[in-house]
């Protein structure tokens, strides 16, 4: 009999903390954030940010010695996937900023486009000043040759 009405006690909790959670009328869920991070054969270090379609990034730009060239902070508002996986992204530049290391800072970026295959990597596309593509590579979890 008693393990009957532990049983019974142990399904009414059950039960009653399922009853709390679902997607009836609850608050809303907060957008899942991922953070990818990067690095080039000179030692660039990046880590890219995406919480829903907000973007933010922390990169540092290395030099052929070694040394931090400068630190741009990213902060970008994306649009929703487009049918072929990519984003465009917005730099926002009040809220972004560059910060000088051993040279003066490039300018950053006005759009750039993005495809996300979550929870592995994040490729960022972007035009550089000479008007040449450029292809970023960001892993979360993995080595990925780009």
């Amino acid at each position: 009999m008693k393990r009957i009405v532990i049983l019974l006690m142990g399904w009414t909790a059950v039960l009653s903390l399922a009853g709390c959670g679902g997607s009836g009328g609850g608050a809303a869920t907060s957008p899942v954030s991922t953070t990818y991070s990067t690095t080039s054969d000179k030692g660039d270090y990046a880590e890219w940010t995406l919480t829903g379609k907000a973007l933010t990034a922390t990169w540092h730009v290395i030099n052929t010695t070694g040394g931090i060239d400068y630190i741009y902070n990213i902060v970008a508002s994306c649009t929703a996937e487009a049918a072929n996986g990519t984003r465009t992204c917005t730099v926002d530049a009040a809220a972004s900023s560059c910060a000088d290391g051993m040279s003066t800072c490039s300018s950053l970026p006005g759009s750039f486009d993005l495809m996300e295959a979550p929870d592995v990597a994040l490729f960022v596309h972007t035009v550089n000043a000479s008007g040449s593509d450029e292809l970023g590579c960001n892993t979360k979890k993995y080595a990925l040759i780009c």
